[in-house]
């Protein structure tokens, strides 16, 4: 009788699964984990069509000589005005995912937590170490270039010509500095970044900037943008401030354009400018990396455990949340998507 007892005993016992409250919460961490990249994959595939739609139609919308008539009156060009409504569609392709991914899907403590924070103590520091940044993704982009030149792929110019009148200088600064630092940051380090630090800071890092570089569709600026997208990220979290960012990035496109200016002027035919130019270029490297230096040697001054990247949750290692995030559905569709959009563009494949 004590004998048959025991066996069902085991038999139940044996039947009967042992709950683990920890690896429950993983598993729900898993789940909290791969919505959290499909959103973020999803709102970076919601920014690429409307990027790729409201622009265009800004520019039907105001195509007509009324307007062209307008523009040259206002500014003395005909272009000028329609390029500031195509800007505006620009705009509203960054806000339209942080609005839905802060009020619709209700991600927005993160995101206002960085937003609010300032971090004027680190200001000049970091601006200092943004030369340092300028220099390296200059290398890695003649880099790039020389690698694709061995297959005879050259690379084409992406910047543009401009009559060098001011109100043309003020849309250069405000479309290509301004426009970028404030509202890429809103949308990749901002609301991307943010949603995902529950995981850990530098998974965040690294999902966000991946998105980040495909976004700009170029291989070489998507090699640059990875790295920006990096360093801007630990540097955001680092001091806590989507601010900081801002004026990293705005000042690393601001002083992108000045050399882009300077190298222009270097191959004029005026003597002097030509000269000044040179001059400038010439000590670019030195003087950029000297107060890089002093930069960084300022930041780690000022920052407690500078380096250090926090790993917010212990139930799913670092490597296995990145191979979540890689092969999660919707991250592979929109790096399928970005990485064919990349090698069209390389073969010089007009879609």
């Amino acid at each position: 009788m004590n004998g048959n007892y025991q066996q069902n005993l085991q038999i139940n016992n044996f039947q009967t699964p042992h709950f683990d409250p920890k690896n429950q919460e993983k598993i729900e961490e898993k789940r909290a984990f791969k919505n959290a990249v499909s959103i973020a994959a999803a709102m970076t595939l919601t920014y690429y069509i409307l990027a790729n739609t409201l622009p265009q139609y800004f520019s039907t919308i105001f195509d007509f000589p009324q307007f062209t008539y307008i523009s040259s009156q206002l500014f003395g060009d005909e272009t000028l005005l329609r390029l500031i409504f195509i800007t505006l569609g620009e705009l509203l392709s960054f806000l339209i995912p942080v609005f839905i991914m802060v009020f619709v899907l209700k991600q927005g403590a993160p995101f206002f937590a960085l937003a609010k924070t300032k971090a004027t103590n680190f200001n000049l520091p970091l601006i200092l170490m943004t030369f340092g940044i300028i220099f390296v993704t200059n290398v890695l982009a003649n880099a790039s270039n020389y690698v694709l030149s061995w297959f005879h792929i050259v690379v084409p110019d992406r910047s543009f010509d401009h009559p060098g009148t001011i109100p043309w200088i003020i849309f250069m600064i405000i479309y290509t500095a301004i426009i970028p630092a404030v509202f890429e940051e809103l949308l990749f380090r901002g609301a991307i970044m943010g949603s995902l630090r529950r995981y850990g800071d530098g998974v965040a890092i690294l999902v966000s900037s991946i998105l980040f570089a495909l976004a700009h569709q170029h291989l070489t600026a998507a090699l640059n943008a990875f790295l920006v997208g990096i360093i801007l990220g630990y540097f955001i979290v680092r001091t806590g401030s989507l601010r900081a960012g801002m004026y990293m990035h705005f000042f690393y496109n601001f002083s992108i354009i000045i050399l882009t200016e300077l190298q222009r002027y270097a191959q004029s035919t005026i003597l002097i400018w030509n000269k000044i130019a040179q001059i400038f270029l010439y000590l670019f490297v030195p003087v950029s990396m000297l107060l890089a230096i002093i930069g960084l040697l300022m930041f780690i001054k000022r920052t407690k455990q500078p380096f250090k990247i926090l790993d917010k949750n212990n139930f799913i290692p670092f490597y296995e949340k990145i191979s979540i995030a890689c092969t999660n559905p919707v991250m592979v569709i929109v790096v399928s998507l970005y990485s064919f959009i990349i090698v069209t563009g390389i073969l010089g494949i007009n879609l």
